[in-house]
């Protein structure tokens, strides 16, 4: 064999497996697996920000979650803080209410650190509440009562702290058996604040926000509780409060539109708490403390047995 093509040949198996190492590192890069304590990274999810992944801790031995923020996000110093807000406000609900059903934070990362970015949180077990309902597994009216005392309870827990979570829905809903966990807290606000991104646009989702929400208002913490009152409205219903194939329509619907009527078999008064929770009017809702109450006063009821 002629030497010029030998040592062609050979640069050629050369570059290969070198680009074949840069390829299988920069793979383990962006999936995270360069992480400490952390390894086994498989990706579960995908958010505005961030690539959720389950991940093994090595210290802890057991399964947690991971929020990586998106590399192309984190010279963008405000949006550095919003992401690793979330640690900070799970991590204060952890530890001045650690029995609220909250989903748990481990670790988080500091925003002077130069990333990657990342919140660790506990592994939950379960399916979210949207993949009960879509699935027929609709609870009695019991079970509703049960996991919206517990939804109530954690924001009793955050809004005692000043943050609302702004994004209560179905899906952030875990639930597990007798279990009942809130999770993503990431566009929560730790004050009561105007219900908008860095960049102006309404977050959250449009079948759940309240109309002040959806007219881009002030908002407190009774916002968070319309919501939970449009949740208790679709397990009943089977369909949201309000629908269109416009969003736009859906957030002025919200804003103008009568509350529904409530065909379900209910009984009156609790059918007349809903009526409460879904109110136009803000200071018109109860808070959450009130709606603890209500549910666990309604779970004592024996025509609900």
């Amino acid at each position: 064999m002629d030497t010029d093509i030998f040592i062609g040949l050979v640069f050629l198996v050369l570059l290969s497996v070198i680009l074949c190492l840069f390829y299988i590192i920069l793979s383990r890069k962006k999936s995270g697996k360069c992480f400490g304590d952390y390894s086994q990274f498989k990706s579960i999810g995908k958010g505005g920000m961030a690539t959720i992944y389950c991940a093994k801790n090595k210290i802890l031995k057991r399964i947690v979650v991971v929020k990586v923020m998106d590399s192309g996000l984190m010279k963008d110093k405000d949006l550095v803080y919003k992401f690793l807000k979330e640690g900070e406000n799970l991590q204060r609900i952890n530890e001045r209410f650690p029995d609220s059903p909250v989903v748990k934070v481990l670790e988080y990362s500091h925003p002077s650190s130069t990333g990657p970015y990342f919140i660790a949180m506990e592994y939950l077990s379960g399916i979210n509440l949207l993949q009960a309902i879509k699935s027929g597994n609709i609870p009695s009216l019991k079970g509703q009562i049960f996991i919206l005392k517990e939804v109530a309870r954690a924001l009793h827990a955050s809004h005692s702290l000043g943050i609302l979570h702004r994004d209560i829905s179905p899906d952030n809903i875990i639930i597990n058996q007798n279990k009942v966990t809130l999770i993503d807290f990431g566009i929560a606000k730790q004050e009561f604040s105007e219900y908008r991104t860095l960049h102006g646009a309404l977050v959250g989702k449009p079948f759940y926000m309240s109309p002040e929400h959806s007219a881009g208002k002030m908002v407190d913490d009774k916002t968070d509780i319309y919501s939970l009152g449009a949740i208790w409205f679709y397990m009943l219903e089977r369909r949201p409060i309000y629908d269109s194939p416009n969003i736009i329509d859906i957030l002025k619907m919200h804003q103008e539109c009568p509350i529904p009527e409530i065909t379900a078999s209910i009984p009156q008064d609790i059918m007349l708490f809903i009526r409460q929770m879904l109110h136009k009017t803000p200071s018109a809702r109860p808070d959450a403390r009130e709606v603890v109450s209500r549910m666990e006063y309604f779970l004592s009821r024996e025509d609900l047995n």
